[in-house]
């Protein structure tokens, strides 16, 4: 089923995977956001429920950092 997707978002980066969740009329906890974050200076994609705050000590635990 192929739907068509209209919404209207709020500058605020903390809402817009919730607003995307609720203009498909689905549960925030199945939506899925990304978040790009830097690591020892590479770049790292984060993929998150929409009612979900990434957890930088997460990440950091995640995807420690190269010995140099």
């Amino acid at each position: 089923m192929r739907r068509a997707f209209r919404a209207c978002y709020t500058d605020d980066p903390e809402a817009t995977g919730l607003q995307a969740a609720e203009a498909l009329g689905i549960d925030p906890a199945v939506m899925l956001k990304t978040l790009m974050v830097e690591v020892d200076g590479k770049p790292a994609c984060c993929v998150i429920p929409a009612d979900r705050q990434l957890s930088m000590k997460r990440v950091a635990a995640a995807l420690p950092a190269q010995a140099t």
